[in-house]
């Protein structure tokens, strides 16, 4: 190579390594600018002792086992084989008691981050002692998910129970039909890999969607900058589907009910929370005739209803809801 040759190589060597330096303060500048400015990587976290278990159908279930939670006292969550929670210190089964009751919902119905014997199922198993209680809420669920459980659940038993209680609460909505900002919760809990199943609305009818992996991409765990990509990756992906929550919740919910009446059942949801962002739960419930009680609480969240001021609903209010709605289910399951 001539010496013009080697010196027009040189250059663009030089020229390419201050264009990659660049790049990097760029880069480097950016990532800082992104952490001041509040965003953070990916964390993508795992619970050291995760209380659940991937399901193939409802995404995931609870992990049969005692596994503390992650809330202020960590106290002790016992779980079943087929993922219920504890809902008795003898669980009675269908065939010893009169009645069954399933009931279904997210953590709230759960019982996360308190003891077994305060959640509310537990509570309304030990008030009626001719009804077993079986309490399959799990983290992170919504309607759907919800009703996937208690399909599953009417599957398992030869005598359909009494009267299924779902526990609602208005951000149901946004996990039915699968929101990025859901998507990234369920990753920063550590709750599962998977994406859950949900629905989305296609002229008007509802189209399922099955459990699928969340697409990895490199770095995210460690960059800011990368996170930010991987959101705005999963927001053109997914959409905007807040748009349709409302409508598809209602339709679930409706098609929970005649479920449950096709199996010689009652539905009766139990409002949980009222922070509905504008949506009127109550009157869409009485105009579709769907069951319901309120069980709201206006104080909620305030530190004196939150498992050590901070976190999920305490036994103050799993108190409450037992005695609401086993006073309506006094009134439901008496015209059955």
């Amino acid at each position: 190579m001539s010496n013009d040759g080697k010196r027009r190589w040189a250059r663009t060597l030089r020229r390419l390594a201050i264009a990659l330096a660049s790049l990097f303060v760029i880069l480097i500048l950016g990532e800082i600018g992104l952490r001041v400015a509040g965003f953070e990587p990916d964390s993508g976290a795992r619970l050291q002792r995760p209380w659940s278990v991937e399901d193939p159908e409802l995404g995931w279930i609870n992990r049969a086992g005692t596994h503390p939670s992650t809330e202020p006292g960590e106290v002790l969550m016992t779980f079943r084989e087929d993922g219920r929670r504890a809902a008795g210190p003898l669980e009675r089964l269908a065939g010893q008691v009169k009645q069954t009751v399933v009931v279904v919902g997210c953590s709230f119905t759960q019982g996360y981050g308190v003891r077994d014997d305060q959640t509310f199922a537990w509570l309304l198993d030990a008030a009626h002692p001719n009804v077993a209680f079986l309490n399959y809420g799990t983290g992170g669920y919504g309607t759907y998910q919800s009703m996937l459980a208690m399909v599953r659940a009417f599957e398992a038993r030869e005598t359909a129970p009494k009267a299924v209680v779902y526990g609602f609460v208005p951000f149901h909505a946004s996990r039915n039909v699968q929101t990025v900002d859901y998507l990234m919760s369920l990753r920063s809990a550590g709750v599962t890999r998977r994406i859950a199943p949900h629905v989305r609305l296609e002229d008007g009818q509802l189209v399922p969607s099955a459990p699928g992996l969340m697409t990895k991409l490199p770095l995210a765990r460690h960059s800011a900058l990368v996170a930010l990509i991987y959101r705005r990756y999963l927001q053109v992906t997914f959409g905007d589907r807040m748009a349709q929550a409302e409508t598809a919740t209602m339709a679930l919910i409706s098609r929970m009910r005649d479920l449950c009446d096709q199996n010689g059942s009652k539905l009766v949801v139990a409002i949980l929370d009222d922070e509905s962002g504008g949506v009127d739960y109550r009157d869409l419930f009485s105009r579709s005739r769907i069951d319901f009680v309120d069980c709201a609480n206006p104080d909620w969240p305030s530190e004196a209803l939150r498992v050590g001021g901070v976190g999920h609903p305490n036994e103050v209010l799993h108190a409450e809801w037992a005695e609401r709605i086993g006073r309506h289910l006094k009134e439901a399951l008496a015209t059955r």
